[in-house]
């Protein structure tokens, strides 16, 4: 059972969270911008047991620079879903009993409700998924993501909005997704506009709609939006929560299958929306609000090789997906929404 440790200024409880898993031999994963910050000096200055400090490498994360250490028994992530993912290659590789705390300091990913983690090998999407790799502690503290500017809240905000959707209209979704991702979307609705403004409150609400995120996917995974978005990470220097805001809309559009007609109507009730069209519009003028592109020149995109886009596929996650993968239709609805 995960340790959920919640509220402005948790990540205080650190030392005592160290001290009671017993910990003896600590690394400590953090994006090198943390190391100005005074309150994290405070913080290494209190931890109880002997830590070494390390950083993930600069671009995507590939599956073969994760690095091997051979004495540790917690691993502590203090960042955004990339930081966290690292820590989780890290784990991954040492394959032994060692733990994760993570403490998120973006309102995205969910990866500290996971067990996965996001790797590429060259250009292609990796997914690391073992039961060990969920963190034993979830420390969410948003006083971590005060000094985020706001294109980046926007864009993690974007990754939450499209892992709660994805998963509702999941063919592997359960009751208990649902309650998640539903909850997750509406929070997201509410919240991502005042949280890119500055709203502190908002914070508070967006960590947990991440947190949430992250639950429904680790029950279900994720689907096309997810699936085609890698590509424009690997290939195109494309921040993944951009990338789906970039690919979700249309999905409206594509899946709106009378299969799928069920699930899709309880995203819709959420969004206050009474069909696929509408939603369609809806998500894509909300991402417009929050300052993200949603169409390919905005990316400066507009020469983009669809056929090769289409033919890098996820395969794996698009199986997740209500409607198959047909790339004519795909490539239609791009041409049409996205050029």
């Amino acid at each position: 059972m995960q340790q959920v440790i919640q509220g402005e200024g948790c990540l205080r409880h650190l030392p005592q969270v160290l001290q009671q898993m017993n910990s003896r031999s600590v690394l400590l994963v953090t994006g090198q911008h943390l190391l100005q910050e005074k309150a994290f000096q405070k913080l290494q200055q209190e931890l109880p047991v002997p830590f070494l400090l390390v950083h993930p490498p600069a671009g995507v994360l590939q599956v073969e620079a994760i690095p091997s250490y051979e004495t540790l028994d917690t691993v502590v992530a203090i960042g955004g879903g990339k930081v966290i993912d690292f820590a989780k290659g890290i784990l991954y590789r040492h394959g032994k009993n060692a733990k994760l705390i993570a403490a998120p300091t973006t309102a995205g990913s969910g990866s500290e409700a996971t067990p996965i983690a996001v790797f590429y090998k060259g250009k292609e999407k990796v997914s690391l998924d073992a039961p060990n790799l969920l963190p034993h502690t979830a420390l969410l503290d948003p006083a971590l993501l005060t000094n985020l500017p706001p294109l980046q809240k926007a864009i993690s905000g974007a990754d939450a909005l499209a892992q709660c959707i994805e998963s509702v209209w999941n063919k592997h979704s359960t009751p208990g997704s649902e309650i998640f991702a539903l909850d997750g979307i509406n929070l997201v609705m509410q919240n991502l506009p005042a949280f890119v403004a500055g709203n502190e409150a908002a914070a508070k609400s967006m960590l947990w709609a991440a947190y949430l995120s992250g639950k429904a996917i680790a029950l279900t995974r994720t689907t096309g939006p997810h699936a085609l978005a890698y590509y424009l990470t690997a290939n195109h220097d494309v921040p993944h929560g951009q990338a789906v805001a970039l690919t979700l809309p249309v999905f409206f559009l594509y899946n709106n299958n009378e299969s799928a007609q069920e699930q899709l109507q309880k995203i819709y009730a959420v969004l206050g929306v009474k069909n696929a069209e509408d939603a369609f519009l809806y998500c894509r003028n909300f991402y417009q609000k929050v300052g993200l592109a949603t169409t390919l020149p905005a990316l400066g995109l507009a020469n983009i090789d669809l056929d090769a886009w289409l033919h890098s596929v996820n395969q794996q996650r698009f199986a997740n997906n209500p409607e198959p993968f047909n790339a004519e239709r795909l490539n239609d609805l791009f041409r049409r929404y996205l050029l």
